[in-house]
Order: structure tokens, then sequence, then C-alpha cells
């Protein structure tokens, strides 16, 4: 038996472990122009991901009587924070000599997150991109600030190993001293590591 409320819960759980996949994979600047299409995508995502958690719930339970001695908000909780490791999950495949492809729900699983990430994506990366050439061209910015910056943003992360860091350092360096690159070009490099590591920080 199933009831409304540990549907709720496994809609829930498994629309916020699909945001929080979200919000790893994508940098969005402040600065969007198509905000609204966005989140629209975000939002048709998160509640399409919790809407199959529903219908995966409703079909382990019903027709296979899984967790049957399980309490229903322990199992609804399971099987939404569980989802996406089994709608990942590639049951049958049928393969040719060039490449492999996935029969079943990971397949449909494989569709839509790949029409959603494209749209997402597509906006994302020319918010970024935007952004990106906005911070290089300000008027007085160097390239010597934007190397400051970039060290300064290496210094603060938490996250990067001493030999992470000395690795990002060497590549901000390479960047400087590289004689093939115009002085717009390197700015343009130094601005968007700036960006990259807002992101990750």
């Amino acid at each position: 038996m199933y009831g409304l409320w540990d549907c709720i819960i496994a809609f829930s759980i498994a629309g916020f472990v699909t945001y929080l996949e979200v919000d790893r994979t994508f940098y969005f600047p402040e600065k969007l122009n198509k905000r609204a299409w966005l989140y629209f995508w975000i939002c048709l995502f998160v509640m399409g991901n919790g809407g199959l958690a529903v219908v995966l719930y409703i079909t382990l339970v019903t027709e296979f009587n899984l967790f049957s001695d399980w309490s229903r908000w322990s199992r609804a909780a399971v099987v939404g924070a569980g989802y996406l490791a089994l709608a990942r999950q590639k049951f049958t495949s049928y393969s040719t000599e060039a490449s492999e492809f996935p029969l079943g729900f990971e397949l449909v699983y494989q569709l839509a997150n790949q029409a959603v990430y494209k749209r997402i994506n597509r906006i994302a990366s020319q918010a970024r991109y935007e952004e990106t050439i906005e911070l290089a061209s300000r008027e007085g910015v160097t390239v010597t600030d934007l190397k400051r910056r970039c060290e300064l943003s290496i210094r603060q992360d938490a996250l990067l190993s001493s030999e992470a860091r000395d690795k990002q350092k060497q590549l901000i360096q390479e960047i400087i001293n590289d004689a093939d690159l115009d002085e717009e070009t390197k700015k343009w490099w130094l601005a968007g590591y700036v960006l990259s590591q807002q992101r990750s920080q």
C-alpha cells in the first residue's frame, strides 16, 4: 500500500537530488538574459524526475511488493534518494560495430537528460561568455590585475590541494608568458579563469 504523503516524500527527495546535480554541473552568472527559460527547463527537469520517482515507487510497492516490512516514509525516502542511480541502470543494450545503445528506462532518461541539459547549457554558456568579456573589457583592468585576482582565487579555494594549487599557478603563469597571445586574449583567458574559480567556491 502507498499513500499521498509517501508519494510526496519520494517526489520531493528525487526532485531535490536532481536540483543538486544541476547545480553541481552548471555555473550560472548573476546576469542572465533568459532567466525565465532557464528556470523553466530546470523546474521541468526537477518535476519530471520527481514524477518518475513516484511512478517507480508505486510500481515497486504494488507490483513487486518490495520494502513491505518497511515504514512508508522510509521506503519512499530510499526510492526518492536512489532514483537517479536506478534511472541510470542499463538493463540491456543493442550493440553495433560503431557504438552501443541502451534499451529500457535508461534510454528515456538519457534522452530527456541530454535534451534539457543542452538547453540549459546554451543559456549558461552565453551568459558566461558575456560575463567573461565584460570583466576582461572593463576600463582600467590590466593583465596584472586579473593575474592577481587569479592568484587570490587559488589561495582562497579551500578545496584545492597543495599540488593542485601549484598546477593552477603554473597554468596562470603559462598564460602570462605565452608570446603568441596578445594582451586582449590574455585578459579573456584570465577573466574566464577568475569566473570559473567563483563557480567552485
